[in-house]
């Protein structure tokens, strides 16, 4: 699977409530899809150029120090959202085009339904703290994941300390309104002169009032990459957004479900070359359905806490272990796996034989029987 900078690739979201954060710092490709050759292809509205924004990229000719502080201040605004919101929002690279339905709210979740071009129609995503549910309409199947890339934190890490070491600036180039909001144009780019084809330049357009994206815009030497922006929205109340929007039970029921891994090639291929690499007892299960072996182990590339994905197979079927341990828990959280599977997740605590607290992630399509033995062998 390819990393979140793919088109509709296998998305990989941190925990928290810096998922949409993320997505906006990526350039968020996400909600892009290309025209079937089969069917005739969506036309959107042609793309025209912003008054007022710079036509191409243009390195800075010598390095700066200097912080631009109303830029900081709204890229902090950036990440915590101050109402929800929902409207409809269209995607661009080059002469292909998206239309999708977005709702999100302040704590990070977002639901994007699509709909166009024709054959992606009804496809919905749930990006939520620590999940990403994908659901394919015409091919009746569910993609889940549960942890970003390696390389996605990577670019996260690189954006951030490249803006503190001066490396790459963020500034305030405009203002202009996008769906009827006043927005402030940011334009974060590369510092260094001579390396254009570096980190690609940035732009977004940010409400002033509630810090919400109203468009992005990423762009390389060669030009613009890509655009995603809102052609209308409400906010607040008017918004219409619900906690039962980003249930994985309001999605369609799938005929197939598919766990998402980092990558398709495992870092490890045993729990002992993996243990190592954890600050915590890997646990593994002593009972599997008949024909699973574990197929590989992956790391998230946080040093602090890493967890980490196992990976079961038989032939094309998957179910994955996600491990992760829990820094500070709640003296009157519950231990044990549910005592019923109901859908294609589930999540509980278990101690480890060293003492430390493990939050384990199940996500699947084993029967209720399978996984209740899956469960109860873990150690």
């Amino acid at each position: 699977m390819g990393p979140l900078s793919l088109i509709k690739g296998a998305c990989w979201l941190w925990r928290g409530a810096f998922a949409l954060a993320l997505l906006v710092l990526l350039g968020s490709l996400l909600p892009f899809y290309g025209p079937a050759t089969a069917q005739r292809p969506y036309r959107a509205p042609q793309y025209r150029r912003l008054k007022g924004t710079p036509p191409r990229f243009r390195p800075v000719g010598k390095p700066s120090r200097q912080v631009d502080q109303q830029a900081i201040a709204l890229l902090k605004q950036m990440f915590h959202p101050s109402a929800d919101y929902s409207g409809l929002q269209r995607t661009q690279i080059g002469d292909r085009y998206s239309e999708q339905q977005i709702w999100a709210d302040t704590h990070g979740r977002i639901r994007i339904q699509y709909l166009a071009p024709p054959q992606f129609a009804g496809d919905i995503m749930l990006i939520l703290p620590g999940h990403f549910f994908d659901y394919h309409a015409r091919a009746h199947r569910l993609d889940v994941a549960t942890l970003p890339t390696n390389q996605e934190q990577k670019e996260i890490r690189q954006l951030v300390q490249g803006i503190r070491s001066g490396r790459l600036q963020a500034v305030v180039t405009g203002e202009e309104n996008v769906a009827g909001r006043d927005c402030a144009i940011v334009t974060i780019l590369e510092n260094v002169p001579g390396q254009p084809m570096g980190i690609p330049q940035r732009k977004f357009w940010i409400d002033r009032q509630t810090g919400i994206v109203l468009r992005k815009e990423v762009w390389n030497a060669r030009g613009m990459i890509s655009a995603t922006y809102m052609v209308n929205i409400a906010i607040g109340p008017e918004a219409g957004v619900t906690p039962q929007m980003f249930s994985p039970a309001s999605l369609p029921r799938a005929a197939d479900v598919k766990p998402l891994f980092p990558s398709e090639r495992p870092q490890f291929r045993s729990i002992e070359e993996a243990q190592p690499h954890v600050p915590f007892p890997i646990l593994k299960p002593t009972q599997l359905p008949e024909g699973y072996v574990l197929s590989g182990i992956w790391l998230s590339d946080t040093p602090s806490n890493p967890s980490v994905v196992l990976r079961y197979s038989r032939g094309l079927n998957y179910f994955s272990l996600t491990e992760r341990r829990v820094l500070r828990p709640n003296p009157r959280a519950r231990y044990g796996p549910p005592p019923m599977l109901r859908g294609v997740g589930a999540r509980w605590l278990q101690r480890a034989p060293d003492g430390s607290t493990i939050a384990i992630i199940y996500i699947g399509h084993l029967t209720p029987g399978e996984f209740a033995t899956v469960a109860n062998s873990l150690q």
